[in-house]
């Protein structure tokens, strides 16, 4: 054979042999039962959580010939090739969204107007430049519940409703292992803000009565996945109009409000306010750990409703964005530029530091000093084109001006064909923004509020390199599983090498991996972290080279071991596979 040869490693006969052997059941009694016909079955199980009783659903799987059911490995080697045709593209543009962040917020730290007065006027030299401006915010309006109009809410900016019914709720869960594996099906009492569905209760023991009044939510569902996750369901809350939302000369419109979080229960609620509802809902409101329980002591029972209502407060907050003028006033949008403005997008910011960089700090004062304000304006980069500016001025909010949409480059998602758009969206959801506006509820410097930022959209990448590094393991694992699942397929496979090689296996896959992700993330950062990116594609290459010298240096030592060695190991691969035979044969 030509394995026989001195150039032929020896472990590649181990590695034969366990082959044969993977070929081969693990004990007789699996050879004895596949050489009976016959049918297998599954069932799927319902078990009612209040009554302990258990039915069993028809959902029959034959498999002719008795064979065993295999899993097809195909299927995970094509999603662990999806998974890196994937994973790559979305960290190439969670760094691209990285650079982007650091320049805008550079460039708004550096180059950001200081209005020491928000009650003052600004001046029409300020539209499109970017400010800072930390104050109160304040709310000219009255507010109330669609469904409960007695409940009212003066000065804030939001009243939720936050309507509950007591009801089944269906879950399931996987019982059994391997080709045993069932549904369960089974119902749990909850209290939910919307109905809930039990699509496998044929009994009909489990249906929930229709919910007499919605909930309303925070804000609109699909801005960022931590604002969806506590925005609730149902309808939209009552909110105060944007011009009636303040600070100082100020207004604040959706861009700045969908971020503010001081969300505050509302204490002031009385049982005759909920008396008056558009629920036809009748009983007496019980106040009962925050929450109003209507028809009952509060107790909770299949159909029980019950209520709660929170505010958002007005208070003091910070702020660091475009300043722009619309129909309705003076407002704020966000930074969409990703250029530095000529401050610190160089090589000599990563060895200096801030310290290289140096632009004069410019106040807009309560009164006075305009002529001096407005010749140190001149020098100040802007923000906003003059086309853009006119589009403000003609939109009632700053929300939704298409002309203000820059344009991005998205050439390097061609590789997810038509999905490129939805890849950014779903970046953009997990809160990976390519837009700046600091948004803080507190009273704090700019360099505060730009510390903050910075840290805050720091873990938020560092997460997601994290998320996405372990994503581009698990494709290496679904590749390379369907080998090490051969080579252990059995103790006795395992026990004669095939652990130790799947150990190799596995460690050569992971550092594959590593040598890619870094290879990936330095290459993005190597024009504006040249040193930083010069080590992550270093240590790549040490991967590499590390990984091609070890194998090198075990082929050499291969082959200064005799041929009778080679010999032996072709020997012991053809009388492990003629006794293996042998035994299950005649067994």
């Amino acid at each position: 054979m030509a394995c026989a040869s001195r150039k032929c490693p020896q472990w590649l006969f181990l590695g034969l042999s366990l082959v044969a052997l993977s070929g081969v059941p693990a004990d007789s009694s699996a050879l004895h039962e596949s050489s009976h016909g016959g049918s297998w079955q599954r069932g799927h199980l319902r078990v009612d959580g209040q009554h302990n009783m258990m039915e069993k659903e028809e959902d029959t799987l034959r498999i002719s010939g008795g064979k065993e059911k295999k899993e097809n490995p195909l299927v995970g080697i094509i999603f662990g090739l999806v998974l890196w045709c994937l994973v790559p593209v979305c960290l190439w543009n969670n760094e691209r969204i990285a650079i982007k962040q650091y320049k805008m917020q550079f460039k708004a730290e550096r180059w950001a107007i200081h209005i020491d007065e928000p009650e003052r006027e600004p001046i029409k030299d300020m539209d499109g430049r970017i400010v800072y401006v930390s104050g109160v915010s304040k709310v000219d309006e009255t507010l109330a519940d669609a469904k409960f109009p007695q409940v009212k809410s003066e000065g804030k900016i939001k009243l939720r409703r936050h309507f509950q019914m007591y009801q089944w709720v269906e879950k399931s869960k996987e019982e059994g292992s391997d080709d045993n594996k069932r549904t369960v099906y089974y119902w749990e009492q909850q209290w939910s803000d919307h109905k809930e569905e039990c699509p496998h209760d044929d009994s009909g023991e489990h249906q929930n009565p229709p919910m007499p009044l919605p909930s309303s939510q925070r804000q609109k569902q699909g801005y960022r996945a931590s604002s969806d996750a506590m925005a609730g369901s149902g309808e939209d809350c009552a909110q105060a109009a944007h011009e009636k939302v303040c600070v100082g000369s100020y207004y604040l419109g959706e861009l700045v409000i969908r971020e503010l979080q001081q969300w505050k229960p509302k204490n002031d609620v009385t049982a005759e306010m909920l008396q008056e509802n558009k629920g036809a809902i009748k009983g007496e409101a019980i106040l009962k750990a925050d929450w109003w329980y209507f028809g009952g002591e509060g107790g909770e029972k299949i159909g029980d409703v019950r209520v709660q209502f929170e505010e958002l407060l007005p208070g003091p907050i910070s702020l660091v964005g475009v300043l722009t003028e619309t129909k309705t006033g003076w407002t704020f949008a966000p930074v969409k530029r990703p250029d530095a403005a000529g401050t610190g997008d160089n090589v000599a910011y990563e060895i200096c530091g801030s310290c290289c960089v140096r632009v004069k700090e410019l106040h807009y004062v309560a009164e006075g000093g305009d002529d001096e304000f407005k010749t140190d304006l001149e020098g100040r980069p802007k923000e906003l084109t003059d086309t853009e500016k006119s589009a403000f001025r003609r939109a009632d909010t700053a929300v939704g001006v298409e002309e203000y949409a820059i344009e991005e480059d998205f050439g390097d998602l061609c590789c997810v064909g038509p999905f490129g758009g939805v890849v950014i969206k779903f970046m953009h959801w997990l809160g990976l923004e390519e837009e700046f506006l600091a948004v803080r509820e507190t009273k704090m410097p700019l360099d505060k509020v730009m510390d903050k930022e910075g840290d805050e959209a720091a873990n938020r990448h560092h997460m997601a390199r994290l998320g996405f590094f372990l994503l581009l393991v698990f494709g290496s694992w679904c590749i390379i599983s369907p080998v090490v699942k051969l080579l252990n397929y059995n103790w006795m496979v395992s026990l004669l090498g095939g652990g130790l090689i799947s150990v190799v296996i596995i460690c050569a896959a992971c550092l594959c991996t590593t040598s890619a992700f870094c290879c990936i993330v330095s290459t993005a950062w190597i024009v504006h972290r040249p040193f930083l990116a010069t080590l992550g594609i270093a240590t790549a290459v040490s991967i590499g080279v590390g990984v091609y010298f070890y194998v090198y240096t075990e082929e050499q030592k291969k082959e200064g071991h005799s041929s009778s060695a080679s010999a032996s190991a072709e020997a012991a691969f053809l009388a492990t596979r003629h006794v293996m035979n042998h035994v299950f044969k005649g067994s």
